[in-house]
């Protein structure tokens, strides 16, 4: 169900996109979801990026696709990391994983 729903926002997210936009940040699970799902398919050639905002991450907030899990606590880092994002930065610049 929610593929379903986040592959419905696709389009308008790609239309919203300006043409000169050099970077995406997601701060929400669903986006991310839809950001990752663009970016796999090669429909979204600007790196995308979700920025952690809970301290406990749900799956939700593991995005394939994204390019980077950006968190400012080691705690949600190890988390994202655990679930199986691709790349998990946290602020200060240590990479997880």
């Amino acid at each position: 169900m929610w593929r379903a729903l986040f592959r419905a926002a696709e389009r308008r997210t790609v239309r919203a996109l300006a043409p000169d936009t050099r970077a995406v940040v997601s701060t929400y699970p669903g986006a991310s979801q839809v950001l990752g799902a663009l970016r796999r398919r090669g429909l979204l050639t600007v790196p995308a990026f979700t920025y952690l905002t809970d301290l406990s991450v749900h799956a939700l907030w593991v995005a394939p696709g994204i390019d980077a899990h950006l968190a400012v606590h080691p705690v949600p880092a190890a988390q994202a990391h655990a679930q199986g994002a691709a790349a998990v930065e946290r602020q200060g610049g240590a990479v997880v994983g």
